[in-house]
């Protein structure tokens, strides 16, 4: 049963490989570089490299909305309020 939860999942992964290979190939070189080199930080590092190569391809974009959304969330008032609070 938890098979057929994860296997469209597992199938997800590997379908930009036919779409963008570069960013899958660009992705799969920094995970294997910093997992060597600096193995505590690679998910960090990872996430860093596909939020640029996002920018870069144009998949993402932060525009005046998404700051005004941002910056009126919340999660991001709840902690202004906390940090200012003592």
């Amino acid at each position: 049963m938890l098979a057929a939860i994860v296997l469209p999942f597992c199938i997800k992964a590997f379908q930009p490989l036919q779409t963008q290979p570069l960013i899958a190939v660009i992705m799969l070189a920094g995970f294997l570089i910093a997992k060597r080199w600096l193995p505590r930080f690679s998910m960090l590092i990872l996430l860093i490299i596909a939020i640029g190569c996002a920018f870069t391809s144009g998949a993402l974009s932060v525009n005046r909305y998404f700051i005004d959304v941002l910056t009126n969330s919340i999660f991001f008032r709840l902690v202004i309020k906390c940090r200012f609070k003592y």
